[in-house]
């Protein structure tokens, strides 16, 4: 048997990548949580003013440390995970559009000139998470609803954030300052319910995915937990 024929009748479990992914998403939750409250300091009046704004200051360029590795991480790992769900796919025998695997790379950009971008990437997760059940019969049904959930406060959170940004640029002092720092808190509200539903989907979809190769044993499959 060639190697072509090796790579396309082979499943590859996604549980390590999906590990990773999920460590990664739980890490960026937390920090979210922190800047929340840092946020609700400020709101408050507990910090932002003399010595106490030095503090906020060190805290927050402390958690963008934190903060930028594991986005750029979030940003490798989630693509490479969704691309190795999605070839297993093929393995299974489904009918796959080739679009579903060039739209992983796109999760990060809900907002563009092309309208599909907003919407591309959620079919390419409502099709995953259908062909990956182990149930014919629900292969071809409705996807749950907390697909339509993060998706939807994905897209929130991205546009809250593209206007926080806006008004920070010109922001000084006073009544604007609060008004960003409240639409921050609102962002970080936003990304944590849909980092932690983004985690269930990836949970969910590794999971289905082994058991259905299980129901087929003449798939070829490498070392579990890779």
């Amino acid at each position: 048997m060639d190697s072509s024929t090796n790579t396309e009748s082979e499943y590859k479990p996604a549980n390590g990548l999906a590990k990773v992914t999920v460590a990664v998403f739980w890490i960026l939750i937390g920090e979210c949580c922190l800047e929340g409250v840092l946020d609700l300091a400020v709101l408050f009046g507990a910090l932002g003013r003399g010595n106490s704004l030095d503090t906020h200051l060190l805290i927050s360029g402390l958690l963008l440390l934190v903060w930028m590795p594991m986005v750029l991480l979030s940003f490798v790992l989630f693509p490479l995970w969704v691309h190795r769900v999605s070839s297993n796919l093929r393995v299974f025998g489904d009918v796959h559009p080739g679009w579903v695997d060039g739209w992983a790379f796109m999760y990060f950009l809900p907002v563009a000139p092309e309208k599909r971008l907003i919407y591309k990437p959620w079919k390419a997760a409502e099709f995953i998470w259908k062909k990956s059940h182990p149930k014919p019969e629900d292969q071809d049904g409705k996807a749950p609803s907390y697909l339509e959930r993060w998706w939807s406060l994905t897209f929130g959170a991205f546009m809250i954030s593209l206007i926080v940004l806006r008004f920070a640029v010109v922001a000084t002092e006073g009544s604007p300052v609060k008004a960003c720092v409240a639409g921050s808190a609102v962002v970080n509200v936003l990304f944590v319910v849909a980092a932690r539903l983004c985690i269930r989907f990836v949970k969910d979809v590794t999971a289905m995915q082994n058991t259905r190769a299980q129901t087929l044993p003449h798939i070829m499959t490498t070392t579990p937990g890779t």
